[in-house]
């Protein structure tokens, strides 16, 4: 009989070196995977953290929180053009925009922004192709009807993932009302790259959440991610082992990594401080959407001091 494993209450930094310990040492290996790559895997991991408390920029690995926002930025303008991204000086989409959809440079398709933004639907007694701006409507529920169920933004249209460069990995999000003034995000996430990708989307969401609080006059309360394949690659083990588990001063390691984990000792203290300006925000026509006055100048973060991070290869 198959056991059931759950991988759960995974919360913080030590919670997320947890869960890649967990996975370094019992996931299975999954050597056919898209990619070629291979990687070991688990399915249906959680993690979790308190906004109030602490803003997720880990200090593992150096995180470039910046990219995240702007590409969060990105998302929130609702471009399938990814050249405003690139002119911030970001290139970490390139490889998937090489593929050139409908044979124009830069043109990620119809990803998550052009979703959250334009997501297009058809009826049966109409005969056009109905437009719908899921953060609008979002906006106005939460400020309406801020105990409604129906607070859900969606990236995920089987109808159209052949018009992205790639599929969406966080493909839906819910936030909640909960007493006392506090908005919580819930994430889903199909495809979860633990070392590169999953920090930097942790402070995408964290900041998202920060947005939509700031905006609709509520506190930032809980983020919560949902994972399908939680996986690291077979191509960054070797650095997980070296860097997180061995070289650090004052672990005590061991070939299972229990020990070094169980102390945590090479995680740093101090917790970064997110700070949201709202003198720099951008002036936007009266029917826009609120969210679009938030620029990169809007954000800043204090009290970053993270382990400095080698140049990891991006599985394809």
């Amino acid at each position: 009989m198959m056991s059931l494993e759950l991988f759960t209450n995974f919360t913080g930094e030590h919670g997320y070196v947890d869960l890649v310990k967990t996975i370094v040492t019992t996931g299975e290996n999954r050597n056919n995977e898209r990619t070629g790559v291979g990687t070991k895997s688990i399915f249906g991991a959680t993690w979790g953290c308190d906004l109030q408390k602490e803003f997720p920029l880990f200090s593992i690995r150096e995180i470039n929180w910046r990219a995240a926002i702007d590409e969060l930025l990105w998302f929130i303008q609702g471009n399938s053009s990814a050249e405003w991204f690139q002119k911030q000086g970001h290139k970490y989409w390139d490889p998937w925009l090489k593929q050139r959809l409908n044979g124009k440079k830069d043109f990620a398709g119809r990803i998550y922004g052009v979703q959250w933004r334009n997501w297009l639907s058809s009826s049966s007694r109409k005969t056009y192709l109905k437009s719908t701006d899921q953060l609008h409507h979002l906006l106005k529920r939460l400020k309406n009807d801020p105990e409604s169920r129906r607070h859900v933004v969606t990236a995920w249209n089987p109808g159209e993932l052949d018009q992205m460069c790639l599929p969406p990995c966080h493909m839906i999000w819910q936030v909640y009302v909960r007493q006392g003034g506090f908005l919580d995000l819930v994430m889903y996430q199909r495809s979860a790259d633990m070392i590169l990708g999953v920090p930097h989307d942790i402070v995408m969401y964290a900041t998202l959440c920060h947005i939509l609080a700031h905006e609709v006059g509520l506190k930032v309360g809980t983020l919560r991610i949902m994972f399908g394949d939680t996986h690291v690659y077979n191509n960054h083990i070797e650095y997980v082992m070296e860097n997180w588990f061995k070289s650090h001063p004052g672990i005590a390691y061991s070939s299972t990594l229990d020990s070094a984990v169980a102390e945590h000792t090479f995680i740093k203290k101090h917790k970064p401080i997110f700070i949201l300006d709202d003198s720099a925000q951008q002036k936007i026509e009266k029917n826009d959407l609120p969210l679009l006055r938030y620029t990169p100048e809007c954000f800043a973060i204090q009290n970053y001091d993270p382990y400095p991070s080698p140049k990891l290869k991006v599985a394809i």
